[in-house]
């Protein structure tokens, strides 16, 4: 993945998901066959909580519509690359933009977060992770 330029650094919240990622996100996979770090990423999310910022999504690197990933379900999907700081180390990601996902549905604005990469070495006592956003893709608001 390239050099993301024109950026925001947002520290995070590493917080408990709900669960629903990772059988969800192997399925989903199937259909993200043009991300160029595919067979890397992890079937699962990091969630993180962004507070006091928050994020509106402009443009999206990847998008997909209307992908019938589940029985008798389709879902869009929208995905803007980020990098990931943990641990002294930085990853290649995604925030993962689930459109009809209670996360998602009827909201403009974020400060919860699901983030798709590789799978992280996360440590329980370390709960702060540091992305590097692109300013053209995503807006960040200190308040909303």
């Amino acid at each position: 993945m390239g050099e993301i330029m024109n950026n925001y650094k947002i520290d995070g919240k590493i917080v408990k998901g709900f669960g629903f990622a990772t059988d969800t996100i192997e399925k989903q996979k199937l259909f993200f066959k043009d991300l160029p770090n595919l067979g890397k990423l992890y079937s699962g999310t990091i969630n993180i909580d962004i507070f006091p910022f928050f994020i509106k999504p402009v443009i999206f690197d990847y998008f997909y519509k209307d992908i019938c990933w589940g029985k008798d379900f389709s879902e869009s999907f929208g995905l803007c690359k980020i990098k990931i700081f943990y641990e002294g180390k930085d990853y290649d990601g995604y925030i993962y933009f689930a459109h009809e996902s209670r996360h998602f549905k009827g909201r403009y604005f974020f400060n919860y977060l699901e983030i798709l990469s590789e799978k992280l070495p996360l440590k329980s006592e370390n709960k702060f992770i540091t992305i590097e956003i692109n300013k053209e893709n995503i807006d960040v608001y200190s308040k909303l």
